[in-house]
């Protein structure tokens, strides 16, 4: 059986050292500084060092998190956590990099190279189709709205600001779908130290498969797929368990019927244009 970390994660100059020393030589791989720290930032990694995890928002990451606890622990995840400031409503998985369960890649003291982790071990990645992921994504910026939640609230002013998105008059339709995706756009053009939130951005930004092309791709429309070969390339005795974590959220339904229209797709494409290409969703 595998363990847990039992150290505190690495310190605030120890982080900085380690981040700097892999800014110098990526720099021209990202589009500032910020993208290459947010970006090591989001990968979760366990204390065995057997894999890494590239999360990116919006594309059944408790699903696939409460596999990868299974596969390094030999039991399911039934810890149960209550949580009114987190919009997920099955979040305990997301706690266990908190808990020392898991560890952000950039926090571990064991690591002096950044990419030198990432080339040994099993890289995992969870992808989604882009139109999916970003009906989804509106859908919950919308729900976050409808219940005056503070998750999401600067974007919700931000957008209100920028593309004149009306909370009132603009959620869950076609006009308020439109604003989203134009304030995305208009936010990764911008650049800027602010990084666009990974529940909506795009997911190459996250996964980054010219960097470190993913083991496995778990996508959310075939989970026995990726289950399988998961336990295959671990090692693990059994099957895992075919549970879907958090199924209010990520569940897909029927797209509205003005999702055909032109106004849509091209501002789809010109802000996932990337990932319908990087992951092979047309």
């Amino acid at each position: 059986m595998n363990t847990i970390f039992f150290d505190k994660p690495a310190n605030w100059q120890t982080t900085q050292r380690l981040m700097q020393q892999s800014w110098e030589h990526r720099k021209a791989e990202f589009q500032g500084r910020a993208a290459h720290d947010t970006f090591f930032s989001y990968v979760i990694t366990p204390a065995s060092g057997r894999w890494a995890f590239f999360s990116s928002g919006k594309t059944g990451t408790t699903t696939v998190l409460d596999a990868l606890f299974e596969v390094e622990f030999g039991c399911v995840c039934n810890t149960v956590i209550e949580d009114p400031t987190d919009l997920n409503k099955d979040a305990a998985l997301h706690r266990t990099v908190q808990a020392g369960v898991f560890r952000q890649l950039h926090l571990r003291n064991d690591v002096e190279s950044l990419g030198g982790y990432l080339d040994r071990c099993l890289r995992i990645a969870s992808v989604r189709h882009p139109t999916d992921r970003a009906w989804s994504s509106f859908r919950y910026l919308c729900r976050s709205a409808r219940l005056r939640h503070g998750q999401f609230s600067m974007d919700r002013l931000r957008m209100n600001a920028l593309v004149g998105m009306d909370w009132e008059h603009h959620a869950m339709n076609r006009e308020g779908f439109e604003r989203f995706l134009d304030y995305i756009r208009i936010s990764l053009e911008a650049g800027g130290e602010m990084e666009v939130n990974n529940h909506w951005r795009p997911q190459v930004l996250d996964v980054r498969p010219d960097l470190f092309a993913p083991h496995i791709l778990a996508r959310l429309e075939d989970p026995g797929s990726w289950r399988r070969e998961l336990a295959e390339r671990l090692d693990n005795p059994a099957p895992l368990s075919e549970r879907h974590r958090n199924p209010g959220e990520d569940k897909t339904e029927q797209l509205p019927e003005w999702f055909g229209q032109n106004s849509i797709r091209s501002r789809l494409e010109a802000v996932y244009g990337c990932d319908y290409e990087a992951f092979g969703y047309r």
